[in-house]
């Protein structure tokens, strides 16, 4: 069976159900893919695995797909990677959506700081990116993105149950390989500061606060977005080896 495509279908998947498609989906199976009657396409909702989907063109803009058989499960949560990041411009925002999903972040949480450049998110364009970039690199569960939440509530939110690690430029923080192999949990939170760094008030506050933690990510001071990237590398490499290291003491 030879599979040309993959398509996020906001629908239940199991075996010999049939539903509809119109809009951008079905304009994406018919005019750009191409496809033939009873081609395959591999199907995904989030929750239910993948499926192979034998496709049925019924006009110009609308096709149906038949679900034929399972063709992987979908995994268990085994662990949660939540980004916390101020809003960023157009560009540097979707390089850091996109990655951030091929990289195994879970959870995007923006949140407003005093240097914060674009308060003014599109949510549903975030997660329309989300879903294309788990189309692109196979992924089978779809990451979070919530509604911005400000500096102060992010704060207010912290606890013993949930430290925050947050880059610091300033040099004060710790290696964040150093930082990362003390955690003895499988959850993950990191939050990277605007274009143009926190603010003397906001770093005063995180440096204060006992639940908050500074890391490093090198000698050089990184772009927002690129911050992001090597923080989240970096927690994906820890988790990667947490789930090894549980996986030898069972």
């Amino acid at each position: 069976m030879k599979i040309r495509t993959r398509l996020f279908v906001d629908h239940p998947l199991c075996k010999d159900i049939s539903f509809t498609l119109d809009g951008k989906a079905a304009h994406y199976l018919i005019s750009v893919m191409r496809l033939k009657q009873g081609e395959y396409v591999a199907l995904f909702n989030g929750t239910d695995g993948e499926w192979a989907g034998k496709f049925t063109p019924l006009s110009r803009r609308q096709c149906s797909l038949t679900v034929y058989h399972p063709m992987r499960p979908q995994p268990l949560p085994t662990d949660e990677l939540t980004l916390y990041f101020s809003p960023l411009k157009k560009s540097p925002l979707d390089f850091l959506i996109q990655k951030g999903t091929e990289l195994g972040v879970t959870h995007f949480q923006p949140v407003l700081t005093q240097y914060t450049h674009n308060e003014n998110l599109k949510l549903e364009r975030l997660k329309a990116q989300i879903i294309e970039a788990c189309e692109q690199c196979e992924r089978l569960d779809i990451p979070l993105v919530f509604s911005p939440i400000s500096f102060a509530k992010l704060i207010s939110s912290l606890s013993i149950k949930n430290d925050l690690f947050y880059g610091d430029e300033s040099g004060q923080g710790e290696p964040v390989h150093h930082i990362l192999q003390q955690q003895t949990r499988k959850d993950i939170r990191f939050l990277i500061g605007p274009e143009g760094g926190f603010s003397p008030e906001e770093f005063a506050i995180l440096r204060n606060n006992p639940y908050s933690k500074a890391i490093s990510l090198g000698p050089h001071i990184l772009r927002a977005e690129t911050a992001a990237i090597a923080s989240i590398i970096a927690s994906r490499l820890y988790l990667n080896h947490w789930e090894k290291t549980l996986d030898s003491a069972t």
